[in-house]
């Protein structure tokens, strides 16, 4: 049973992760999002992995809608921005974001 245990209490860590996101609170972070899953059991090096595996998608996410929109140069001011803003909740988490977290959770050792 703490299988089961631990991979509920990640489950509820990456829901929280998702449901604080979505509340377009301006003060949560990644920081914030690390320290989070900390607490409900995930280790510092796998809420770390976590946070650096959203935040490159994020980054090459953001470098993609531009290149499709016709920029040439990429600020890096602005893919920090745009990361930023995933993490604080300024767009709706969709189910796909959902699985993605799940599946860099995977690979960060947590698995279900």
């Amino acid at each position: 049973m703490p299988g089961r245990r631990r991979f509920l209490r990640t489950a509820a860590a990456l829901g929280l992760v998702a449901a604080l996101g979505a509340c377009a609170t301006p003060e949560y972070t990644a920081t914030k999002a690390q320290r989070d899953l900390e607490t409900l059991g995930v280790t510092h090096a796998q809420s770390q992995c976590i946070v650096k595996g959203l935040r490159a998608y994020y980054s090459k996410q953001y470098v993609q809608l531009q290149y499709a929109q016709g920029v040439t140069t990429i600020n890096p001011k602005e893919v920090d921005l745009y990361v930023r803003n995933k993490f604080a909740g300024q767009d709706t988490v969709s189910p796909s974001e959902i699985s993605l977290t799940r599946r860099i959770a995977a690979g960060c050792g947590i698995s279900g």
